[in-house]
């Protein structure tokens, strides 16, 4: 169904809200970030998912502290987003795009996932956060190698890895701007 623009118009800020909520929750999770996911849920939010089902705690857990133990590094990518608001609620649909880089003794591969967020959003205290999530798998494909700290691309020396966690350069260049 086609939104009418002048809905947009009214909504904006709210789906500007919404967007920025969703990418703080997978910056939240590819730099293993328990504050950060935090400030993405409401408090009472459930996630459902093949790989977890349960609360934000019983999440943020799964996502950071034993999510370090699965892989060196992830990054995911959302787009593909469609929101519609209703009031006080909003449901989200967005496409991801996650790179999972194992370590190297890990014993298995690097993981790419091709997937939806299916979500419902709510407003409180002016703020947009989510109350459920659920984590759709549509395709996948595991590397039977791990690239993860490998050398850099096209045999060079990478210095500016990223980090999971707050030593990540990421941080400082936030933290620059009161964020």
């Amino acid at each position: 169904m086609i939104t009418k623009l002048s809905t947009f118009r009214a909504q904006q800020a709210d789906r500007d809200a919404i967007a920025d909520c969703l990418h703080l929750y997978t910056r939240g999770v590819d730099r293993c970030d328990a504050d950060l996911l935090r400030c993405a849920f409401w408090e009472d939010a459930q996630i459902r998912g093949d790989l977890f089902a349960g609360d934000r705690e019983g999440f943020i857990q799964y996502s950071t502290v034993d999510g370090k133990g699965f892989f060196e590094q992830m990054m995911h990518m959302v787009g593909n987003l469609i929101i519609r608001i209703d009031g006080e609620r909003a449901a989200l649909e967005a496409c991801f795009y996650g790179y999972h880089a194992a370590p190297l003794d890990a014993g298995y591969g690097d993981l790419v996932i091709g997937g939806r967020y299916l979500d419902v959003f709510a407003l409180r205290d002016d703020e947009w956060r989510i109350l459920e999530k659920t984590i759709m798998f549509d395709w996948h494909r595991q590397y039977p190698d791990a690239v993860g700290s490998a050398s850099g691309p096209m045999g060079s020396t990478v210095k500016l890895r990223g980090e999971r966690g707050p030593g990540d350069r990421s941080y400082a260049l936030f933290g620059r701007f009161g964020a």
